[in-house]
């Protein structure tokens, strides 16, 4: 019988292991066929591959995108950026959908996928609105998760959605002092915040700094 159950646990972990690994796999493989995509040398190339990244999820055998928010975001991703390409308007508005669904997904799934809120926000902007948040709740959600994932890749482009959305995002604003020392760095991150007078922004670069050294040391006290 305790023969029989541990063969019966064996098996099931197993399964669930061939299951994570396929739709870790599938996300990888569509975002690597996104990233080729965007160095195509010519848009026909470009085109097939979108087309294979876009195919890939729906033909895995684990159903990632029932369950799995990284392949759901993937996704998503590739869907933006054939929408981006398409100059034919039914394709781009068929692939800002996709690009929609699949983001929300990812964010029902999982919500402190923060890029996948951030994306909402984006796709917002460009005229797919979300059944999920209006823009500014978009962002509001994808600064939230931020923290917690430690994603900072789109910390600069959230400042300019949220500028572009009517957020004042002013020097006092947690959001602003939040990215200034997520040590994004001194010159990009005044690219981000050209908005601020002159003043506000040394200052808010000077604190960002002590506090991105504060919370680094706490980090990685062997440095």
């Amino acid at each position: 019988m305790l023969r029989s159950i541990t063969a019966l646990f064996f098996l099931a972990a197993t399964a669930f292991c061939a299951f994570v690994f396929e739709a870790a796999s599938t996300a990888e493989r569509v975002a690597v066929l996104g990233r080729e995509a965007l160095k195509a040398p010519s848009s026909s190339t470009r085109d097939v591959l979108l087309a294979r990244a876009t195919a890939l999820p729906r033909a895995s055998w684990a159903v990632p995108l029932a369950w799995h928010a990284p392949t759901a975001d993937a996704l998503a991703y590739v869907s933006l950026l054939g929408a981006e390409a398409s100059t034919d308007p039914e394709t781009r508005l068929a692939a800002f959908n996709q690009a929609n669904d699949a983001s929300e997904r990812a964010v029902a799934l999982t919500p402190t996928m923060a890029v996948s809120w951030h994306r909402l926000a984006m796709l917002a902007q460009q005229g797919a609105p979300s059944a999920v948040c209006a823009p500014i709740e978009c962002l509001e959600a994808s600064w939230r998760a931020a923290p917690m994932t430690r994603d900072f890749q789109f910390a600069c482009d959230r400042i300019r959605l949220g500028r572009a959305a009517g957020m004042e995002l002013g020097p006092s604003d947690w959001r602003v002092q939040y990215f200034a020392a997520s040590r994004y760095g001194m010159k990009r991150t005044s690219s981000c915040l050209t908005h601020l007078p002159a003043i506000d922004l040394f200052r808010v670069l000077i604190n960002g700094q002590m506090r991105g050294d504060d919370a680094y040391r706490r980090f990685h006290p062997d440095r």
